[in-house]
């Protein structure tokens, strides 16, 4: 032990008589101590900014190409270059009744491309969408219709544009008003899609004492509008009632006429005409013959 102590203290005297001789020197020692000889790793895990998350993508949206419109023979909808390309349209029904013949589709190479479509835009089938014939830029749209009892409706085009990956809410839906339909009640259809086309004007409908009695009979347009200026009802075991109507009645509606006898008498047969000139018939309007 005291060859150790007298060690310590010869290396102690040593290093001060070195610092006396040279003052410029100077000694410094450190240490450290670790419980791992791996020092741990920090990584900063903070999110990215809102502008680094931001991805913007092509997808397949729908986008408005018109305001609601009101149907026309030939309603004329353009196309803005910046949403021109288009893989499908939808004709959205926006008020009444509108029928839509077809829609002819003009691409800015000038081509032309016709799509039939022969349906009704209403209440039970309130949007038509059709899928388009290429994906190529559209110049625009000529839709033809009918303009059903106040008929309107809003084009839209399925366009291939870039959004945000955190895109905004949609915008709300188009307020559609309630467009009216005649209460459900069960009868029976004496005569269905009855049309006065190629007649001189009168049409002659079959029912027969087998088909029951009836206190009201039902003229409900089926498409087009129904002109009716005279009716025989003719029964089996009463008179025959005449009615003077000339009333034109419009698709999505209907009229009511009361029989005599209150439902207590049979009915043969019903004639109904649309003018009284006896003039041939070109309008193909059709409607429902029917009794309660």
């Amino acid at each position: 032990m005291s060859k150790l102590a007298t060690l310590i203290t010869s290396l102690i005297l040593g290093t001060s008589s070195i610092a006396a001789a040279d003052p410029g020197f100077s000694f410094s020692a450190s240490a450290s101590w670790s419980t791992s000889s791996h020092a741990p790793l920090v990584r900063d895990h903070r999110s990215p900014t809102i502008d680094q998350a931001r991805i913007h993508r092509g997808r397949w949206t729908w986008l408005a190409l018109s305001e609601p419109v009101r149907a026309s023979r030939r309603n004329v909808i353009p196309v803005a270059e910046e949403n021109d390309v288009l893989a499908a349209i939808r004709l959205q029904l926006t008020g009444g009744m509108t029928y839509v013949y077809g829609v002819e589709v003009r691409y800015e190479d000038g081509t032309r491309e016709n799509i039939t479509v022969n349906r009704w835009l209403w209440a039970s089938a309130p949007s038509i969408q059709l899928a388009l014939p290429k994906r190529a830029a559209v110049d625009m749209l000529l839709v033809k219709a009918w303009a059903g009892r106040e008929g309107s409706y809003q084009v839209f085009g399925q366009s291939k544009r870039m959004i945000n990956e955190h895109p905004q809410p949609p915008q709300p839906p188009v307020y559609q008003p309630p467009v009216y339909q005649p209460p459900v009640q069960s009868g029976f259809t004496a005569g269905r899609d009855l049309t006065f086309a190629n007649t001189l004007g009168y049409k002659y409908v079959l029912l027969g004492a087998d088909k029951g009695k009836f206190g009201t009979m039902r003229i409900q347009p089926t498409s087009g509008s129904v002109h009716l200026t005279y009716i025989e009802v003719h029964f089996t075991d009463a008179p025959a009632q005449v009615l003077q109507p000339h009333r034109t009645i419009y698709a999505g509606s209907f009229y009511d006429f009361k029989l005599d006898g209150n439902g207590t008498n049979a009915i043969t047969h019903v004639v109904l005409k649309t003018n009284d000139s006896g003039t041939a018939v070109t309008d193909p309007s059709t409607f429902n013959l029917v009794m309660f």
